[in-house]
């Protein structure tokens, strides 16, 4: 009848099936049912990934004849086969692999709202995030839509917590007053907020108001150019390597940026796409330059501490992008600049 051999290889499992061994398992988590088949060849391994998208059976790196060749290999196991052992094999090692992320509604519920109701972090007039309109019924903004749509899931009150400026939303973040933000995932924050995979990747530019001399990236090259940015972003410490020569100008709003542009206070404002549109819309005959000179990476971003919810976000995003959410957000708040976010799910992509 043959044997299944298995390795524990630190945090992972290998299960090996012998050329006359099929199989099939469903796995299951609170909304879907997958149903894996395990390969019928010799030796081929089969992963299974858990309802938190980590990966518990894995492909091992080289395999024959019933063991795994892979350095530093602990002592392999063996089990006997038989069609009922085999099913609680898989029902031990999908247990062993999913209990440490698998949480209850309830405990979801409680980690990402503690108050109730659902904190979602925004800053005034990015279609990235939220523009309002004259009712809170017209506002719009791919945030605003996910940050709706997330506490629907979870079964809270949905509430925006709207902030002046992003610098405002990402204070509020590291002190943990709201509970959710959705954000350029940059190396800097990551340090303050846990963040999901990527759902939207938006270019960098410049807007420069009309009649500007500059009319393209390499035009921003020349000395003394006045560069605006967000108060709070990163921005300035992107550029200053970039645009060795420019002066670097805070604005503190976006509304006052684009005061600043009018004014002729600054030559040029520096963030992403989606914002410099926007923007450009209320200032005639300005133009975002073509190109980019770096690229934001928006995720889903949970305070420090609450981790163990990250798997719940993850998937969320997922189907938030395979169901056409985050498309159908992006065209409701009118926000352009995009390019494709990968499908794959890293939590940093």
């Amino acid at each position: 009848m043959g044997s299944i051999n298995l390795s524990f290889l630190s945090d992972r499992r290998v299960i090996m099936f012998p050329n006359s061994m099929t199989a099939t398992i469903a796995i299951t988590d609170s909304r879907k049912t997958r149903t894996l088949t395990a390969p019928e060849t010799a030796n081929k391994p089969i992963f299974i990934a858990g309802s938190s998208g980590q990966q518990c059976i894995k492909y091992p790196a080289q395999a024959g004849n019933n063991e795994l060749h892979q350095d530093q290999e602990k002592p392999m196991k063996t089990v006997s086969r038989s069609t009922l052992g085999l099913i609680a094999l898989f029902a031990i090692l999908l247990s062993a692999c999913t209990t440490a992320d698998v949480r209850t509604p309830e405990q979801t519920r409680a980690m990402l709202a503690p108050s109730g109701k659902l904190r979602v972090g925004m800053y005034a007039g990015s279609p990235s995030s939220i523009v309002e309109g004259a009712t809170p019924a017209d506002a719009k903004g791919v945030g605003f839509d996910l940050g709706k749509a997330l506490a629907a899931r979870l079964g809270v009150p949905f509430e925006a917590v709207v902030f002046p400026s992003n610098a405002g939303v990402l204070a509020a973040m590291a002190s943990a007053t709201i509970d959710v933000t959705f954000t350029n995932a940059s190396p800097e924050r990551a340090q303050h907020m846990d963040f999901s995979q990527t759902y939207m990747n938006v270019e960098k530019s410049f807007l420069v108001p009309q009649g500007s001399p500059i009319t393209s990236l390499s035009a921003m090259q020349r000395p003394g150019i006045r560069i605006g940015f967000s108060s709070g972003s990163s921005t300035a410490e992107e550029l200053s390597p970039q645009y060795p020569q420019a002066v670097m100008i805070a604005a503190p709003t976006l509304a006052r940026a684009g005061e600043m542009l009018a004014a002729g206070k600054i030559d040029a404002f520096a963030t992403n796409k989606a914002i410099l549109f926007q923007l450009g819309d209320g200032l005639p005959g300005s133009q975002v330059l073509a190109g980019h000179w770096g690229m934001e990476h928006f995720a889903a971003a949970i305070p420090k501490g609450r981790e163990q919810a990250l798997p719940f976000m993850r998937n969320f995003i997922d189907e938030a992008r395979s169901d056409g959410l985050v498309t159908q957000a992006i065209s409701r708040a009118g926000l352009r600049g995009t390019v494709p976010a990968a499908a794959a799910g890293s939590s940093q992509e």
